[in-house]
């Protein structure tokens, strides 16, 4: 890839955002009318029009081939792969914490290890929310 990073930064008015601690994102509010500014750099520097034309065919290319790797990844490298993409989205965090991002081989041994849970199916909302307040509150210790 002709670049190392990509930083999008987004100016919302009247709009919540919130994480979760599997890092999926959430937006309440009018995303179109809501945003006031943007700016997309690469590598560092502002990005401009004719060079996200291009990003975008380069990306776009990129993604199809990374999906034709994933689709015939063994179940092993799958997981292991999984794991890495999990914790890289801490590798800033960990960079400045003197940590390392990557998983260890306590937490890949594990991850081999364990089968597949199907993803349950709830009779009430308030069953499904009472299901994902558990995943979410770190003062639980639960698994599903």
């Amino acid at each position: 890839m002709p670049f190392n990073k990509i930083t999008i930064v987004s100016l919302y008015e009247n709009v919540k955002f919130s994480i979760d601690a599997i890092t999926h994102t959430s937006y309440a509010g009018d995303l179109i009318n809501g945003l006031k500014y943007y700016s997309i750099f690469v590598d560092d520097h502002p990005a401009e029009a004719k060079l996200l034309d291009k990003l975008a065919v380069i990306l776009e290319k990129y993604a199809e081939f990374i999906w034709f790797i994933f689709k015939n990844m063994s179940d092993k490298n799958f997981r292991i792969t999984y794991l890495h993409q999990k914790a890289y989205n801490y590798i800033n965090l960990c960079k400045k914490l003197g940590l390392e991002w990557r998983p260890d081989k306590k937490i890949i041994d594990d991850i081999l290890n364990q089968p597949y849970k199907a993803w349950p199916k709830f009779n009430t909302p308030e069953a499904e929310n009472e299901y994902f307040l558990k995943i979410m509150d770190p003062r639980t210790d639960f698994l599903g």
